[in-house]
This record gives structure tokens, C-alpha cells and sequence, in this order.
């Protein structure tokens, strides 16, 4: 017997310090979905197929009507992310049913839940860098390159370092939800990169994503020698700030990373 296709959208065991944490949420609750940060702990704690939830109450801009919550679910596709496989985040209807059970034997009953995918939103960080003395350009470049698809993730998929570890914290599971993106954020995490000494200039374009698209890598898009072909809805962000919506994250697209000379 053969196996074709790789396993996926599964999770290793639970760690123990993971099931501490669930223990902490689950006695939070205390039987009950009431509050938005109960509604997230439990859907959490449905499968081990999801990796993230933000819950969404009725609001000013939430488009929700009185007595609806909305979950936004971010699949455990990690490998999918990281191959830059966007189609690997949608949320199937197995554990949709998975989450909307669960969470019947702790909501009111007068809630309306609804469950869905958040909003992806592509980023293109074009940079010009200047390398230090006695360090090999290519390595450093590969370096800022994982570093910025570490840091515009939905996903944490890679071991951060020391290099991100003003901008990360302890418990980073990826880009917060409705967090903006400042130029000077991009500035600063590439100043920091071994081997970079300076950082002469940086751009960021934008795409709205649709969980059928993969981006290509970067050796492939526009073919070797060839001037890469922008996406028509890939957008310069003007100003110092991307204002990113609460239902919304943010995700890698294909950077571009110039080495420079003095």
C-alpha cells in the first residue's frame, strides 16, 4: 500500500504545558460561553484542528445583530502556511460541526453563533538592504526573508529567535487580529537581522487574498531572468500605516529583498 497524498491539517500530541493552559481556560468558563474570551477558550478547546479563534460581538462596524457572535477560525495548517498554501486555512464542515456542538452545551440559548474563516490579507515588503563587512549577501538576505514571513503570518509556523523578539511576545500565535502594520515595525525588524547594516528603503504593497491562492515562490514568479508580474490588485500602501480591519489578518506574499551597494 501506497500512500499518494501527505497527511494533513492534524497537530502533534498535546504537551503538557498545552494542557495546562487548557485547564486554565476551561476553569475560566466554568460550564458557561458568556463573554467573548469564553467563547474563544472553548472553540479552542473543540479539536485540535483549529489553532486559533477570535470571537466577534455586536458592535460599531461588526455588521452582527444583538444576540449573534461570530467566530473567526484559523485552522492548525501549519504546513500549509508555511508552503505559502493559502487553501489549507479554509475551515472544513467536519469541524465546523465539531466547534457549533461543543459550543452548544455552553451557550445561552437565546445566541446565534456563526463560524467562519477570518479575512486574509496579502503583504509584499520590498527592500533595500545594505550588508555588513564579512558577511555573505546571499545569507543575510535569506535571513530578513524569514524573518518578515515569521512576522506576517497568521500562523506561527517557524522558530522566531532572538532577532523578533521585541515584536513577539511569549504567547505569539501570529498576526493579532486587526493589528496595523507600520513601515517603521518593517524598518526596525530588518535593522535587526545579523549581517544587515543598514536599511536604505522600504515599500509595502497589499492584495486582498481568497483562500483558492497560492503564491508563488520566489524563484519561480516571472520565471529566472525575467521581470516579475505584479498581481493587478497589489496595492502600494501610502503613508507610514496599513490599517488592517478586526476580522482580518495578515499573511507573506512574495518579498523582495535588494542587496545593495556603498
Amino acid at each position: 500500500v501506497t500512500k499518494l497524498e501527505r497527511a494533513r491539517g492534524g497537530r502533534d500530541q498535546e504537551s503538557l504545558e498545552e494542557a495546562k493552559m487548557r485547564a486554565r481556560r476551561e476553569l475560566q468558563a466554568q460550564e458557561r460561553a458568556v463573554t467573548a474570551e469564553d467563547y474563544e477558550s472553548l472553540g479552542r478547546g473543540a479539536s485540535r484542528a483549529v489553532a486559533r479563534v477570535k470571537c466577534r460581538a455586536p458592535g460599531e462596524g461588526s455588521g452582527l445583530v444583538p444576540g449573534m457572535v461570530e467566530l473567526l477560525v484559523v485552522p492548525a495548517a501549519f504546513d500549509g502556511v508555511r508552503a505559502g498554501d493559502l487553501t489549507q486555512l479554509q475551515v472544513d464542515e467536519g469541524v465546523r460541526e465539531t466547534i457549533s456542538s461543543h459550543l452548544d452545551r455552553y451557550r445561552l440559548l437565546t445566541t446565534t453563533l456563526r463560524i467562519r474563516e477570518p479575512r486574509y490579507l496579502g503583504i509584499k515588503v520590498r527592500a533595500e538592504i545594505l550588508v555588513s563587512e564579512h558577511s555573505r549577501p546571499e545569507i543575510v538576505r535569506a535571513r530578513v526573508l524569514k524573518c518578515l514571513r515569521s512576522f506576517i503570518t497568521p500562523l506561527a509556523v517557524e522558530d522566531t529567535g532572538d532577532t523578533l523578539g521585541q515584536f513577539l511576545g511569549p504567547q505569539w500565535e501570529g498576526w493579532p487580529f486587526g493589528k496595523d502594520l507600520y513601515v517603521s515595525e518593517v524598518y526596525a525588524l530588518i535593522g535587526q537581522v545579523p549581517g544587515v547594516k543598514h536599511v536604505w528603503d522600504v515599500q509595502i504593497s497589499q492584495q486582498p487574498m481568497t483562500l483558492g491562492q497560492r503564491p508563488l515562490p520566489e524563484k519561480e514568479a516571472g520565471g529566472e531572468g525575467s521581470p516579475e508580474q505584479e498581481p493587478e490588485s497589489l496595492r502600494l500602501v501610502e503613508g507610514k500605516r496599513l490599517s488592517v480591519p478586526d476580522d482580518t489578518l495578515l499573511c507573506s506574499l512574495d518579498h523582495e529583498i535588494e542587496v545593495m551597494e556603498e
